[in-house]
């Protein structure tokens, strides 16, 4: 069977080197080096591994390995930006592909990272907020005067003193 790149509920941008994929049904973003990158664009189901080694090959520069060819289609549907591929290929471990592909793996790295949902976006107090919000109960950690009034706690948590809650 041959490798088709999803294409449905994807943005695809150009950054650099790199190419920027966006999974509109995960909110995730994909950053893709320029082996994968090259796979996920050339992956249309019309052309064979064979063809796409060939085909990197020629417009990469890089050596005519089907290793690396596998490893980034590997790494594609790991990241679910295939429609169709190998089916043996998607109950690969990362411990067999690490014997499977070798160093051809750190060659075609995606790096993904998953978008923030509304309520995590509009949230300060995520990963990386402050500690504490002065609101307490009179006990535990002493940022809090039991009467939910900040006292100087957003000045201490790095935030500016006019963004510090009110009353």
């Amino acid at each position: 069977m041959n490798p088709k790149a999803r294409q449905s509920d994807v943005i695809v941008q150009d950054v650099g080197l790199d190419t920027l994929v966006y999974d509109e049904r995960k909110d995730t973003a994909h950053s893709l080096g320029r082996v994968a990158a090259y796979v996920f664009k050339h992956a249309d189901g019309s052309l064979p591994v064979a063809a796409l080694v060939t085909g990197m090959h020629e417009a990469l520069n890089l050596p005519a390995e089907p290793q690396l060819v596998e490893a980034a289609l590997w790494e594609l549907e790991r990241a679910d930006l295939l429609e169709s591929s190998d089916p043996a290929r998607r109950h690969i471990n990362r411990r067999q592909a690490l014997q499977r592909f070798g160093a051809a793996l750190s060659a075609v790295a995606i790096t993904t990272i998953v978008a923030p949902t509304p309520a995590m976006a509009r949230s300060y107090g995520g990963i990386g907020g402050p500690k504490g919000n002065g609101k307490g109960n009179g006990k535990g950690n002493g940022k809090g005067n039991g009467k939910g009034k900040s006292k100087g706690v957003a000045k201490k948590n790095g935030l500016p003193p006019g963004l510090a809650k009110k009353g």
